[in-house]
């Protein structure tokens, strides 16, 4: 605690020695914006299993702005905050309680030099410090004394330079430092360069990142390089060209004494290059283009074990739109894998088309038609297999008003698919029935909303199975007064899954609910607010979480006094739980 104490004294004296009447000079290089806010907090659980903890908090913060000398030359942040917290608990099985007491105390700097410049220097620096102290007392009174502690240490430093054309540099450090007296350090080091080269018609991107980490307890050594550079060429406004290659190198050393002991090494070398093509044209061409190649490789050791592994891929594809109606699409991959000697290679081809009617007005309802097909083709060389695939389907939607704030709108859709497989020759047939009706209204000072779901799908053939789902959704936002709302909804979805004696038949409902009142000024008092949020779910299957919630707040705030006082009853399943919280908080 005494640590805290002095950190934050010592930063307090050095604030308040930049406004002391010697230090008028200082001050004008060092103009201070000073704001913070004190508080406490205290928060009891109560569970219906016995299970009780009481929590008192108290919370502090100061947050200070600042240039040097000008403000185009630096611009500096400060911000402190330390929170101490007393904790009483009781899990109800053992008669006694444990008493823990814990502080967190963190500081965080940013400087920022010639930030509007071509060459600004960002630095942030952060520190958090953690302790915490238990006391258990079981049921026979015996005392079980426990402590920990922690502390974290974030350096950055970014130096970056641009052009008058936009190019761009960024050297990057990043030393991110934690200890504690129990388990020991963890250092992790970064060191990174990013460039980008920007042209009229090209732009060239390069990542460097050299990391090493470093765990004391463990013995644990992890050491990586990443360098990444992507190059993007676009001659024109439909041809694009992305080409890129990477390399990525690891290796962890770790030695963890135990009666089982684990050590050893391990490193990985990866390297893998692409580039690939769009041609998409705006309206010149029917024809739309796309295809690449990648390369792999990667290379690794663990434990005197060596792993091996290259991929050769290329893809092709095209859509022809042959005119607004009707639009075909062809592709083709090829892969070649070689990993630890054994070799594998695929090729795959597909061709479709689709066909989409206009939209025709019946009955003052409107009605498309659609039918699809695709063919795809698979050779892993141990097996040729053939997908063939049919659809068709139509739907026909209506929109209506009922009165100038009423209105309803209707859909309904049909799909009948045919699926053949030619190395198994499952033949299979779906068909999908689905309506949807939705209501809105807005009127007597609110909006309401609801929505109806009916669909049923039939699977025939080989694999025979049927569900059906009905769902509904129910909202609506009720403004009472000028500073009160009252809002609610409400979901059920229900589901019948058969199939057809192969599994189990399933039939699951579920059910959700919302009920919201926001009163800005409860009794005419102004800025004393009322909240109070009811939620509700359950599902009929044993899987399913059945959980309620009510809480009821009061906000209150004069000047820069704010204080909160909330109480939360929370049903989970079989557990009962009563939460009272109370926070009050000054801000200056």
């Amino acid at each position: 605690m005494m640590m805290h104490r002095s950190n934050a004294s010592l930063c307090y004296w050095l604030l308040c020695g930049l406004l002391m009447p010697g230090g008028v000079s200082a001050a004008n290089w060092l103009p201070l914006s000073l704001s913070g806010s004190l508080g406490f907090n205290y928060r009891t659980l109560d569970g219906s299993d016995g299970q009780k903890t009481i929590s008192r908090q108290g919370t502090g913060s100061l947050y200070a702005n600042s240039y040097v000398w000008r403000p185009w030359f630096a611009t500096t942040d400060l911000s402190l905050t330390l929170a101490l917290d007393n904790s009483d608990s009781d899990d109800g099985s053992t008669g006694g309680y444990i008493s823990t007491e814990s502080s967190i105390f963190t500081g965080v700097l940013n400087l920022n030099v010639l930030p509007q410049s071509r060459t600004p220097f960002n630095l942030r620096y952060s520190a958090t410090d953690t302790r915490v102290d238990n006391t258990a007392v079981s049921s026979d009174a015996f005392i079980v004394l426990g402590d920990g502690d922690a502390r974290t240490y974030k350096l950055g430093l970014t130096q970056a330079f641009i052009s008058k054309d936009g190019h761009r540099l960024r050297a990057i450090y990043d030393n991110n430092r934690w200890s504690s007296e129990r388990n020991g350090d963890y250092d992790d080091e970064t060191a990174a360069v990013e460039i980008d080269v920007r042209g009229a018609r090209q732009r060239l991107t390069f990542n460097g990142k050299i990391r090493e980490a470093e765990r004391s307890v463990s013995s644990e050594t992890n050491e990586s390089a990443l360098f990444d550079v992507t190059h993007y060429y676009f001659p024109t406004s439909a041809l694009r060209v992305d080409t890129r290659a990477s390399y990525y190198d690891i290796e962890r050393g770790f030695d963890v004494p135990s009666t089982n002991p684990q050590s050893g090494t391990s490193n990985s070398d990866i390297r893998q290059a692409s580039s690939f093509l769009f041609w998409r044209p705006t309206s010149s061409s029917p024809w739309t283009v796309s295809g690449g190649v990648r390369l792999y490789n990667l290379e690794g050791e663990n434990s005197g074990q060596s792993n091996e592994s290259e991929n050769m891929s290329a893809t092709l594809g095209t859509f022809y739109q042959f005119n607004k109606r009707l639009r075909f699409d062809l592709s083709g991959a090829y892969s070649e894998t070689d990993s630890n000697q054994i070799e594998s290679e695929v090729t795959r081809y597909h061709g479709g088309a689709l066909y989409q009617s206009d939209l025709h007005n019946i009955a003052k309802f409107t009605y498309q038609w659609y039918a699809d097909g695709s063919g795809d083709s698979t050779d892993d060389g141990d097996g040729h297999e053939q997908v063939w695939t049919a659809a068709a389907g139509h739907n026909l939607q209506r929109s209506w008003f009922t009165g100038g704030s009423t209105s309803f709108r209707l859909s309904f859709g049909q799909t009948l698919t045919q699926t053949y497989f030619t190395e198994t020759e499952d033949n299979d047939q779906r068909f999908e029935n689905t309506i949807t009706l939705n209501w809105n209204q807005t009127a007597g000072g609110g909006t309401s909303y609801a929505l109806v779901t009916l669909s049923d799908r039939r699977n025939f053939g080989d694999n025979e199975s049927d569900q059906q789902m009905v769902w509904f959704q129910a909202y609506r936002d009720q403004r009472i007064s000028r500073r009160s709302t009252l809002s609610g909804n409400i979901s059920t979805q229900y589901v019948n899954h058969n199939f057809a004696g192969i599994h189990g038949d399933t039939e699951v409902t579920t059910a959700t609910a919302k009920i919201n009142y926001r009163n800005a000024a409860i009794f005419g008092i102004p800025k004393l607010g009322f909240i109070s949020d009811w939620m509700f779910s359950r599902a009929s299957e044993d899987e399913g979480v059945d959980r309620q919630e009510w809480e009821n707040r009061l906000d209150y705030a004069v000047g820069q006094l704010t204080t909160s006082l909330s109480y939360r009853l929370i049903e989970h399943d079989d557990q009962k739980y009563d939460l009272t919280f109370f926070r009050i908080q000054r801000h200056f």
